[in-house]
């Protein structure tokens, strides 16, 4: 998270946080390919639902992203 400050005060002006659409190609494969493996960890160790489905919706997520990312 990248915070601007101003400078004498010191205060917050305002918080950024990268959108998923700005993210490059090589960055949704990465995320992909880490969700998916650990969405295959999780069923090994036997995880509770809660955190399959969550895994599940990241997935999801970064598909959505990574394919209007290609549509472009």
């Amino acid at each position: 998270m990248n915070l601007s400050f101003r400078r004498k005060t010191g205060s917050v002006t305002h918080v950024h946080q990268p959108n998923v659409e700005k993210e490059s190609l090589s960055e949704l494969f990465y995320l992909l390919n880490k969700s998916l493996k650990r969405y295959g960890y999780l069923q090994k160790c036997e995880a509770p639902d809660v955190l399959l489905d969550a895994e599940k919706n990241l997935f999801r997520n970064r598909l959505l992203a990574l394919s209007m990312e290609l549509k472009k």
